[in-house]
C-alpha cells in the first residue's frame, strides 16, 4: 500500500446498551478505489466497558439493499476491556480474498449481551489513497 487517508467515521461518542444486536455505529462510510482493492483498517477506542456475556464488533458491507457481515480474521473483535482495537480487510490475507473487491460502502456494528454495555469514542478509517 503506498499511503493512507485517514478520516473519522464516528459521529460523536456511540454508548451501546445491554442485549443489541447489530447496531450500527460508523457512518455509512465510502471507500476510495484503492480502500475497496487493496484494504483498509478500522481503528477505534472504547471506553466504559461492562462485560457479563460478551461485546462483539464486526464489518459489514452494503450489497445491493442489505448489509452482509464481512469474513475473515480481522473482520470482527471480541471487546473486553478499555482500550484500542482494529478490523481491518487486506487483499494480501488469504481469508480476507473472498471479500475483494469489496464494497464501497462498509460500517462498524455492534451486538451486545445481557448485562453488557460499551462507549465508542473515537473511531477512524484508514486506507489507501
Amino acid at each position: 500500500m503506498n499511503g493512507y487517508s485517514p478520516k473519522d467515521i464516528i459521529r460523536e461518542s456511540v454508548a451501546v446498551g445491554a442485549s443489541e444486536t447489530e447496531t450500527p455505529i460508523s457512518k455509512d462510510t465510502g471507500l476510495t478505489a484503492g480502500g475497496a482493492v487493496d484494504g483498509f483498517r478500522i481503528m477505534f477506542k472504547v471506553s466504559s466497558v461492562t462485560v457479563t456475556s460478551g461485546i462483539t464488533a464486526k464489518l459489514q458491507m452494503r450489497t445491493l439493499d442489505a448489509w452482509t457481515d464481512m469474513a475473515g480474521a480481522n473482520a470482527s473483535v471480541a471487546i473486553t476491556a478499555d482500550g484500542e482495537y482494529t478490523l481491518k480487510q487486506l487483499a494480501l490475507i488469504s481469508a480476507d480474498q473472498p471479500n475483494f473487491p469489496v464494497s464501497k460502502q462498509v460500517q462498524v456494528v455492534c451486538t451486545t449481551g445481557a448485562g453488557d454495555a460499551v462507549t465508542f469514542d473515537k473511531m477512524v478509517l484508514l486506507q489507501e489513497i
